[in-house]
């Protein structure tokens, strides 16, 4: 079953518990959602790549804070962020454990952070993609499309996020 959060003014507020997705999606279309203090897990079943989606994936318009939080996946991308949306990552860490010889091999090189036409802030945190260092494509941390809009930083203090991987990272 995915789940889909499509009211406005949502806050989710996990207190460090483990929210873990398989095989299916957290999709998210209302206004001012917030997930703070989640532990997301995608654990996606490998041998069965059709059903690999991204794990969170915000509609279009909508606008989702995601902050003090830990983001894990094994799909194509742990964030898809659809035209129009406003996304905010504040204190948030974004890994993926699928293989990086798996995402180049079955899906020709995917993004942790997928921003297609959206705006995705990405305040402090991080985001760490293919670490390998005998790939020339695999997995990549944020992917850009159709005219988004991605800031980096923290203007109010000054901080901003580590972004880690082995091919381009943006």
């Amino acid at each position: 079953i995915s789940v889909t959060l499509d009211k406005d003014n949502v806050t989710i507020n996990m207190n460090g518990k483990l929210l873990e997705i398989s095989n299916k999606q957290l999709t998210i279309t209302g206004q001012n959602t917030v997930i703070e203090n989640a532990n997301i897990v995608d654990n996606t079943d490998l041998a069965n790549p059709s059903l690999a989606n991204a794990g969170i994936v915000v509609g279009e318009g909508a606008t989702v804070t995601i902050k003090d939080s830990a983001i894990d996946s094994r799909t194509k991308e742990a964030v898809y962020a659809l035209p129009g949306s406003n996304v905010t990552f504040d204190n948030v860490v974004v890994t993926s454990s699928l293989n990086p010889d798996y995402a180049a091999g079955k899906y020709d090189s995917k993004s942790l952070v997928t921003v297609d036409g959206a705006t995705v802030t990405i305040k402090n945190g991080t985001v760490i993609a293919d670490t390998s260092s005998d790939l020339t494509c695999g997995l990549y941390p944020i992917s850009a499309w159709n005219g988004c809009t991605i800031v980096l930083g923290d203007p109010e203090t000054n901080e901003g996020p580590t972004i880690i991987g082995n091919s381009a990272c943006i």
